[in-house]
């Protein structure tokens, strides 16, 4: 089930960021630096849920199983509104998140959405077929979905 983000899941959302960096991503780790981000982004997305998402997937346990951290904002080139999805990762329901974000971004006006990394090795490592298929496109150095034909 995915669930607004609350305070309360900032110790199990720095815990998934632990997997995501050491055990997946292969990177250091600070628990201090995490755990302060993440519970910026929780209230980033408390204070205005209009501009900044954070959502959760609980397990019927209660423990968060995913997270997708996004954000809307003008496009660089033009006043439009585009949705980015700055951190995602789930062991479970990514595909729910995403339906979930991409819902969320139009009801608050965003024309396209785009996932906003454009490092070539993390390009590489998301499942290309299964975002062409969800109306995803490579566009230059980033994968974007225009929002109006969706």
């Amino acid at each position: 089930m995915i669930v607004e983000a609350k305070m309360k899941h900032l110790p199990q959302l720095t815990k998934l960021g632990h997997i995501q960096t050491t055990q997946i991503q292969g990177f250091a780790f600070d628990w201090y630096h995490c755990e302060q981000n993440v519970a910026n982004w929780i209230e980033l997305s408390i204070l205005n849920p209009n501009t900044h998402y954070l959502g959760i997937v609980e397990a019927e346990d209660g423990s968060c199983v995913g997270y997708l951290n996004g954000r809307i904002g003008q496009h660089f080139w033009n006043p439009d509104l585009v949705s980015t999805i700055e951190y995602w990762f789930s062991l479970e329901s990514g595909l729910k998140l995403l339906k979930d974000f991409e819902a969320w971004s139009k009801h608050n006006g965003a024309v396209e959405m785009t996932i906003g990394f454009s490092n070539p090795d993390r390009l590489q490592r998301l499942p290309k077929r299964w975002l062409e298929s969800a109306g995803w496109n490579m566009d230059t150095i980033h994968y974007r979905k225009d929002l109006m034909r969706a």
